[in-house]
């Protein structure tokens, strides 16, 4: 059975960590991320996402 309470403190974790790598451990490579906001924009697949965690 999945460990949603795991999942979510590992994700929490790895987001306040500025860890990178091991954000994107949670994704699959066909990721799409909608940047809300002021500029909203569309973010296609992992290597993407990481060029754009890199600079957030």
């Amino acid at each position: 059975m999945f460990n949603y309470q795991k999942f979510e403190k590992d994700f929490v974790e790895a987001w306040n960590l500025h860890d990178i790598e091991y954000l994107l451990s949670f994704y699959t490579d066909d990721l799409v991320y909608i940047h809300p906001g002021e500029h909203p924009r569309v973010i296609k697949g992992k290597e993407q996402f990481k060029k754009y965690l890199e600079v957030f």
